[in-house]
């Protein structure tokens, strides 16, 4: 007799159920189970020698192994597990509308101090998301609001004059696109003053006349989020008081979300914020530093590969890496968080490839053990002060893995992008690296 087993759809394949009466002797069927266990134990190790094999593989391998019973138990505790992880989820979520419903007072009372005339609009406010995100993402909606109606949206009269309706036109709206929210919110006012923040940025340093000429409108906005860049005139209590956008990006990718900017003259300006469902439970990478296994979000994972030691040069300090003609910084986990046991130097580890905004960067780790969703629960006081950690989990095994804090692990590169970039621009303008002229 012959049985198959799906999960999730998926065709595991069939196992023959042989006639009890012809079933080997107990101690023979001990010690083939017990040869067979060594045999693909022994397989599974030489596999992930060079490969990490997935935990669904693993699983769906060893489900056609167990037998019908076993299988269908198994089966079982997985549906336990969804429906868990969902009524989880469903504890921790709250409309959005308990967030945006404090800003309507607010909105008044800053047209009633600027003397302008602003109608909000919200929409999407039954949108869910998690009760942690939503205190976080107070602050960041605010500081974009309190700009938009002091900076963004004119006075009647000039809005009058430049043919527009007296009333300004603030929306705020939110939707759900896979598992994250995107929040906008929209004027209709002046828009933003692309020549004063190019002015600015190139008065500041930021960015030379020749990396101008190659940027795009979108980079050319993302340049409000640099540190020092403002185009207030003047520090006010009202919109900004002193804090730049920096620190509006800096919380939203905090919680693993990300802000694009668009805005046209006279028009207006949008803000996009894209942001997780949950910080409760998260996909990621688990991955071994010496002793002690972190988890990697899979949303920043790019890529993983294995590396020798022999291909990682040295330039003022940080350690590269060339990948697909590509230069990248190295970040080697072992070296950065102390006490995991990890080698100093091996002769061959895994590079994970990461993405967040534009940092881009390669996390060097001892061993990959595969991809899992897993509940992060908050770090001890004692350990909120130590950069690098986002909060921890309980493994299947019953082990601790921490969860990093991808942000604050990739400000490490920011120096070497920083150098990369001026050491490009100097090569395209044919200059060396003291900026010298290169004669060929």
């Amino acid at each position: 007799m012959r049985a198959a087993f799906r999960i999730d759809g998926v065709a595991l394949g069939s196992v023959t159920v042989q006639n009890r009466r012809r079933l080997p002797a107990p101690r023979a069927r001990a010690a083939s189970t017990k040869s067979s266990s060594r045999t693909a134990m022994a397989r599974l190790r030489a596999k992930r020698a060079n490969t990490v094999q997935a935990p669904k593989e693993i699983a769906l391998t060893t489900l056609v192994r167990l037998g019908p019973r076993a299988a269908a138990m198994a089966m079982a505790s997985i549906s336990r597990g969804k429906a868990m992880k969902i009524s989880v989820m469903r504890m921790r979520m709250l409309p959005v509308g308990s967030l945006f419903n404090r800003y309507p007072r607010m909105v008044r009372d800053l047209c009633q101090k600027l003397a302008k005339d602003v109608e909000l609009s919200l929409r999407g406010t039954e949108t869910a998301l998690d009760k942690q995100v939503i205190e976080q993402l107070a602050d960041p909606l605010q500081h974009i609001i309190r700009n938009a109606i002091d900076h963004g949206i004119e006075t009647p009269e000039y809005r009058l004059k430049k043919g527009k309706p007296a009333k300004g036109s603030l929306s705020i709206a939110a939707s759900q696109e896979g598992n994250f929210v995107i929040i906008s919110i929209s004027d209709d006012g002046k828009g933003l003053d692309r020549d004063q923040i190019v002015k600015k940025a190139l008065s500041s340093g930021i960015i030379t006349p020749e990396a101008l000429r190659e940027m795009n409108e979108e980079q050319i906005w993302n340049l409000i989020f640099v540190p020092g860049i403002s185009t207030a005139g003047s520090v006010s209590d009202i919109s900004g008081r002193g804090v730049g956008l920096d620190v509006v990006k800096k919380n939203i990718e905090k919680i693993g979300g990300a802000v694009i900017v668009r805005s046209s003259k006279d028009r207006g300006t949008t803000f996009l914020l894209r942001i997780p469902l949950t910080l409760a439970i998260i996909k990621g990478l688990t991955v071994k530093v010496g002793k002690q296994a972190m988890v990697i979000p899979i949303s920043a994972v790019y890529e993983t590969f294995r590396i020798d030691d022999t291909e990682v040069s040295r330039v003022e300090g940080y350690e590269i890496i060339s990948r697909r003609q590509e230069t990248l910084p190295l970040i080697r986990l072992g070296s950065i968080f102390r006490g995991t046991g990890a080698p100093e130097n091996p002769d061959r580890f895994f590079a994970v490839r990461v993405r967040l905004g534009e940092l881009d960067a390669c996390l060097g780790v001892d061993g990959l053990l595969g991809q899992q969703e897993v509940v992060i629960k908050p770090l001890s006081d004692y350990l909120m002060d130590q950069p690098g950690f986002a909060g921890a989990t309980i493994l299947g095994d019953g082990s601790i893995a921490l969860i990093l804090d991808l942000p604050a692990v990739l400000e490490k590169s920011r120096g070497f992008i920083h150098k990369r970039q001026q050491l490009l621009e100097r090569t395209a303008l044919g200059l060396d690296q003291q900026g010298h002229p290169v004669f060929h």
